[in-house]
């Protein structure tokens, strides 16, 4: 017997007076079980209406995070893109410098055949740094990028 059952027995006894009929005694039965019931959806209504508000604030507590992850993510790229775009063009400039000199020989602009070979050397040099930062700046996140989205992909099917 719980303690609800117990309380709300000695309560009904109080107020159905202690007769021992049948009527009474099922009278006092019917408004025992009743009030329990009452008093059990009372409860479960209360706790169910708080245990909801508990997850609505968990799950705007997670969004609001990952939003802040987000927002802190896109700023780490856009920063990392800038850089990445200063380096190329410092180096696509030096390329452009370097491309100068070759047109400024074929002119015929007095340089030696040193020069022009040295000067070759630098734009190959450039181009292949250019490359690998273009390769590991862009290319390889893309690759990864689009490795992820099919591996979402296959999870979802």
């Amino acid at each position: 017997m719980s303690k609800l059952h117990g309380v709300l027995e000695t309560y009904v006894k109080y107020v159905i007076h202690d007769d021992k009929t049948d009527e009474a005694v099922k009278l006092r039965n019917l408004a025992i079980a009743q009030l329990e019931q009452i008093i059990t959806d009372e409860i479960v209504r209360n706790e169910a209406s708080r245990i909801e508000e508990l997850q609505r604030k968990e799950h705007e507590e997670y969004l609001q995070k990952e939003r802040q992850a987000n927002l802190a993510k896109r700023i780490k790229d856009a920063r990392n893109a800038f850089w990445t775009v200063m380096v190329l063009g410092l180096i696509i400039g030096l390329i452009g410098n370097q491309f100068t000199d070759i047109i400024s020989f074929c002119k015929g602009e007095p340089h030696s055949v040193g020069f022009i070979l040295w000067t070759i050397l630098v734009i190959i040099i450039l181009f292949v740094v250019v490359y690998f930062v273009f390769k590991h700046e862009y290319l390889d996140k893309a690759t990864e990028i689009i490795e992820r989205f099919i591996q979402e992909g296959m999870k979802k099917k």
